[in-house]
């Protein structure tokens, strides 16, 4: 097993939360994805992140503004960082092999650009779940194409601890 793909990598991290972007219309949120995004604003105001990472893709990052705001809006000063998704893993989506690939990936990035931070990733329904392996967390989750409002929590443990963790499904 590669070394970004256990919890003992991850435990530098304080806390990640993980969302998938809210309701789509094409490539930009939806009205009822933008009152989700909003939703989510408020469910994590206090959160204490101070990163936000998204892909390149525009749902991503109106998902991310709101959040942002309302941390400023509290205080907190936060940063907006890329976690792309590669050509390859576009053109095959359902790939495991590139789904654990951009997972141990995106823990590594982590690592590397938000260490001891609380930081908070919005991805996409099949990226979040490979996120979550990497970070340790060794049941499978899946997120329906359909689902839109569910929030994860991963708390990194040392190594041989489960991390922590916590969903709240349908916070909008």
């Amino acid at each position: 097993m590669l070394a970004a793909n256990s919890p003992a990598s991850a435990v530098a991290l304080r806390a990640v939360y993980l969302v998938r972007h809210a309701e789509k219309d094409g490539d930009a949120l939806s009205a009822t994805g933008r009152k989700q995004a909003d939703k989510l604003a408020d469910l994590l105001k206090n959160s204490g992140v101070t990163s936000i990472y998204t892909s390149q893709f525009e749902r991503t990052r109106q998902t991310a503004a709101p959040v942002k705001a309302a941390l400023e809006a509290a205080g907190s000063h936060v940063q907006i960082l890329s976690l792309d998704l590669p050509t390859t893993l576009l053109e095959h989506p359902e790939d495991a092999s590139l789904l654990a690939s951009y997972g141990r990936s995106a823990v590594q990035t982590l690592q590397e650009k938000s260490p001891d931070e609380i930081v908070l990733i919005v991805g996409h329904d099949v990226t979040i779940p490979a996120i979550l392996l990497a970070l340790g967390y060794a049941s499978p989750v899946r997120i329906d194409p359909t689902e839109f409002d569910r929030l994860f929590q991963l708390i990194p443990r040392a190594a041989g601890s489960s991390p922590g963790f916590w969903e709240l499904t349908h916070y909008a």
